[in-house]
């Protein structure tokens, strides 16, 4: 289910394999293989898809077949919402002012840069 979901995804976003492996730091010959299921991404790659096209994992894998969207009718992912650690920048104007999808996507952006902080410094602590 993953292949043709990702390919229809990209299609409805009018991405090139090429473009969606430069959004998601991949190469095209990944997004190729994801396609053609020859190749699954790992668990943090999948949740960068599903975060990227605002979608559950679950509908990428075919679980479900519903979108989930948020208040202004665009698909969200659950794991797309905002880490808890930042819920006080929800405090400011400047974030209220921000149209929700907006909103969304910098918190995406902030939970996958979190992950990777992460993963780097667990990383360095194993050598």
């Amino acid at each position: 289910m993953l292949p043709e979901r990702l390919r229809e995804l990209r299609i409805e976003a009018g991405l090139s394999q090429e473009q969606l492996a430069g959004i998601l730091s991949l190469h095209k010959s990944t997004i190729s293989l994801y396609e053609n299921g020859r190749r699954e991404p790992d668990a943090e790659t999948m949740q960068r898809i599903a975060a990227h096209f605002r979608v559950s994992v679950d509908y990428l894998l075919g679980r479900t077949d519903v979108r989930q969207h948020n208040e202004a009718g665009h698909p969200t992912s659950d794991a797309s919402r905002m880490p808890s650690e930042l819920a006080g920048l929800a405090r400011g104007t400047w974030w209220l002012d921000l149209e929700p999808e907006d909103r969304q996507e910098i918190a995406n952006f902030i939970e996958w840069k979190l992950s990777q902080i992460r993963k780097e410094k667990q990383r360095k602590e194993r050598k």
